[in-house]
């Protein structure tokens, strides 16, 4: 006998494949052969007007009710954590575990496959970390044994019920289902205790209670859902009648081993409701309501934080890249979408049939916001218009008044026109916001050339629209026929009612714009001791001769008392111009840029370098930064300098004529008197002839600059003093520059030539390396047909500028002494706009930029 039943084994597990399949397969058969018979009894409009017929509030407490029934489930993974971080497992962190026990149960709950899903993904969520792949394994499975001990309970107190309590139940006859289903429970402890020494000693009572308790909780969590939902939809029959029919349908479902029990369940259940009086349209929209909200609203957010879990996976994998693309595309789209819901809001205001237009504004007003009031709606479009530009220029302030604004249309536009389209998409809108959250890093708003330009075309048309209606909405100007019906406003009263509205909504422009605004600034005041310590320290640059006139700032990068950096720059709308390279310690000066950018963008300001050579060029590209030529720097080089030449310049016609005339050079060391400043100004105001001074990296006319410096002056014949040159900082000691050449009108030509001569002979004579002639701006840029746009645009400047000081004269004059150039580079971020870059660099350099620290003065008086 025993050999028989060995014999009937082996044959068994040698075709268990094909048993399984055949026992799905008929299980299949029996399902489909049902449901056909179930679904050409029904009447679909029925069932159609059952399903969509229902209150909005209604279908809300169907979704809480779905996603509290799931909660239960998560002590399964709670007691196989405790159990693995007991064998040495590092214990999870309480988000991390709360959200992988989430996923876990609603995605194992509608596609279970026997449990194997969950399983997979307890395996893969909680295993590593000190624990073997084999003890999680195995932890895991014997945790799901107890998946069912609640139903067969379940079970129990059913069987006891129909035949002790509720004899007349008209399920009793599933009590052979119900009776196998108790048993599976004291089966599954029994063996639990007699192996609870070796196979599950990590299995305690405590542990064990903890299981039953969650796998009761999950079972009664699905019974309770199913019976609300009935009892929402107007279910006229008992609960306490239908609940033996829900457990039987349950467990026959379980053990048919389909995900969910889908079929087996829902045709018992057809079936049986039918029986106690439920038509097949009511219980099949009963059925699906609860297969949505018991299992599939909880199956997709569980997908959601699995593909987020998992997302953060690959986003590791890959730096960062994918969430970085993934917010900014995110960002991208906010930005328009609240623009284009601003737009349509304040159209809606200003054209009353805007839909009449074309069939492009039919489709797309389903998908704005609209108030029945026309001046809340100039209002709040006005508003969104605001905040799109704090959302474009990711200021941090804008995140939550948007947030607000948006949830306060979405709100007041489903409650008066709901539809799952309008759903879906508001939805997304959401989505997008949320998603770009970590984008809204800055701390102010700082108009941009860019943005006021954008701003205002967008105010300014839309204020025009407004008028040009409003002109055709007067019955008091004969502006004779209207040229279309969607201008006509229904009375002059309402136009007026909705300018009162667009005056309201400007003032809260005003205000919002200066709650997003403010006053910080990069980097500090000129401090004259802490700039003369860092030259001191580590030398000059080519401009350190301007930094005496104390008018721009500077930003310090410190890390430790011995060493820093140093940056010169000056403010122009909304950016930074940085002046030559930074003074510092050369190991600091890459980390001293990535400092000084992230601060500056923290600000809202843009960081531009100009004047910088070809070696800090490149460090800046490699840091992001785009850069073009913006001219050449020139220098005699006094080693390479005969004796010849310089004969050659004195003996020049100009020279010799002046010097005939009586003209001589003198060399005045500084500290000046103040009898020669007063002549010195003097012969500066004259030069200038009523032009105003460039600023930024020219050299001005300053009392306190041109008095600390050495300076050379020419006398003429009758011994008066008609003009000067100013020497600058030695460069490193080795080098001299100059900054001022000026000169009385009434002067012989080649003045200009008689002081460089003498200022280059004077250097010689000290023994000095070389003379820096400075910057000649904007030469040999943008001289080849093939050059791009912003270079020639910089070309044309520098051929048609200032004669008063034009760039080509100033070239060309430098060209007589140079031997060699060295070339300069403006360098700046690679989505700056060069229009107007180019514009703002130029207004910098020729005329002075007062500092404007409110958006609301920018706005009105930003140049």
């Amino acid at each position: 006998m025993l050999d028989k039943l060995k014999q009937l084994l082996a044959v068994l597990k040698k075709y268990s494949g094909m048993l399984k399949a055949l026992f799905l397969f008929s299980i299949l058969l029996f399902v489909v052969n049902q449901m056909t018979g179930i679904l050409q009894g029904m009447t679909w409009s029925e069932l159609q007007t059952i399903l969509f017929s229902q209150p909005k509030k209604r279908l809300l407490l169907m979704v809480v009710t779905g996603l509290v029934a799931v909660l239960p489930m998560m002590t399964y993974d709670w007691v196989t954590v405790e159990i693995l971080a007991a064998n040495g497992k590092k214990r999870l962190p309480r988000k991390h575990l709360l959200t992988s026990a989430w996923t876990t149960n609603t995605l194992n709950n509608l596609a279970g496959f026997g449990g194997v899903i969950g399983a997979t993904l307890r395996a893969r969520f909680y295993g590593g970390d000190g624990v073997s792949s084999k003890k999680t394994i195995a932890t895991v499975s014997k945790v799901a044994l107890f998946m069912l001990t609640g139903l067969s309970f379940l079970c129990l107190i059913t069987v006891v019920d129909i035949y002790l309590f509720r004899t007349t139940n008209p399920f009793r006859n599933y009590w052979v289902w119900l009776l196998g289903g108790s048993l599976f429970a004291p089966a599954i402890i029994g063996f639990i205790y007699l192996n609870q020494q070796k196979l599950f000693k990590d299995f305690t009572t405590k542990r064990i209670i903890k299981l039953f308790l969650g796998s009761l909780g999950q079972w009664l969590g699905a019974l309770i859902s199913f019976l609300l939902i009935g009892q929402l939809l107007g279910v006229e029959v008992s609960s306490f009648t239908v609940y033996p029919l829900f457990i039987a349908a349950t467990f026959i479902g379980m053990i048919s081993m389909v995900p969910g029990g889908m079929g087996t369940f829902d045709v018992i259940m057809i079936v049986g409701l039918g029986t106690v009086g439920v038509s097949k349209e009511l219980a099949v929209a009963w059925l699906l309501y609860y297969r949505i909200f018991y299992y599939l609203v909880p199956f997709l957010t569980g997908v959601y934080s699995f593909v987020h879990q998992m997302g953060s996976k690959v986003n590791e994998f890959f730096d960062g890249i994918p969430k970085l693309i993934t917010q900014k595309a995110a960002h991208l789209i906010l930005v328009g979408m609240v623009y284009f819901a601003g737009i349509m809001m304040i159209l809606l205001s200003t054209i009353p049939n805007l839909s009449n237009i074309s069939q492009i504004f039919q489709k797309l007003l389903p998908f704005s916001f609209n108030f029945l009031d026309q001046s809340l709606n100039m209002l709040v479009g006005f508003l969104l218009l605001g905040l799109a530009r704090g959302v474009s220029n990711r200021v941090k302030k804008a995140y939550f008044p948007t947030m607000l604004v948006l949830a306060f249309c979405i709100f007041n536009t489903i409650s008066r026109t709901f539809s799952w389209q309008l759903l879906i998409f508001y939805a997304f809108l959401v989505a997008c916001l949320f998603l770009a959250r970590k984008e809204f890093y800055r701390k102010q708003l700082v108009f941009s050339w860019e943005s006021l330009a954008v701003d205002g075309a967008l105010y300014g048309g839309l204020f025009i629209l407004y008028s040009i209606v409003g002109y055709y909405a007067s019955e008091k100007i004969g502006h004779g026929k209207t040229p279309a019906n969607f201008l006509l406003f229904p009375s002059e009263t309402v136009w007026i009612q909705g300018f009162a509205g667009l005056l309201l909504a400007a003032a809260t422009i005003a205000i919002l714009y200066d709650y997003l605004g403010g006053d910080e600034e990069l980097g500090e005041a000129y401090q004259a001791d802490k700039v003369s310590q860092f030259i001191t320290q580590y030398g000059s640059n080519d401009y350190s001769h301007l930094f005496s006139l104390g008018d721009k700032q500077q930003f310090y990068y410190q890390p430790i008392a011995e060493a820093g950096v140093m940056f010169n720059f000056e403010r122009k709308g909304s950016y930074y111009f940085v002046l030559g390279d930074p003074i510092g310690a050369e190991a600091l000066i890459v980390e001293a840029s990535q400092k000084m950018m992230e601060k500056a963008d923290y600000l809202g300001f843009r960081l531009v370098f100009y004047g910088i050579t070809d070696r800090y060029a490149l460090i800046l590209h490699d840091l992001g930064y785009d850069f073009m030529k913006v001219g050449e720097k020139g220098f005699v080089k006094l080693s390479d300098l005969p004796e010849t030449t310089i004969n050659d310049w004195q003996e020049a016609d100009q020279m010799v004529g002046m010097l005939e005339s009586g003209y001589r050079f003198e060399t005045v060391k500084k500290p000046l008197s103040d009898d020669l400043m007063g002549q010195l100004e003097e012969i500066s105001a004259e030069w200038l002839a009523g032009h105003e001074e460039r600023y930024f990296s020219f050299g001005r006319f300053n009392r306190e600059m041109v008095s600390q410096s050495n300076v050379g002056l020419v006398f003429d014949g009758e011994n008066k003093l008609v003009g000067f040159i100013s020497e600058t900082l030695p460069q490193n000691k080795t080098e001299v520059g100059y900054s001022l050449m000026r000169y009385r009108d009434d002067v012989p030509d080649g003045i200009d030539h008689f002081l460089m001569t003498h200022l280059i002979q004077q250097a010689k004579s000290d023994q000095l390396s070389g003379v820096s002639l400075g910057l000649s701006p904007l030469v040999k840029v943008g001289e080849a047909k093939s050059s791009f746009f912003k270079e020639r645009l910089i070309n044309m400047l520098y051929t048609y500028s200032n004669p008063q000081a034009s760039f080509k004269d100033t070239h060309q004059f430098k060209e007589n002494y140079a031997s060699e150039w060295q070339p300069r580079y403006l360098s700046f971020q690679k989505s700056t706009n060069s229009l107007f870059l180019i514009a703002q660099t130029y207004r910098l350099v020729v005329r002075n930029s007062g500092r404007k620290n409110s958006p609301i003065k920018e706005f009105y008086t930003n140049e």
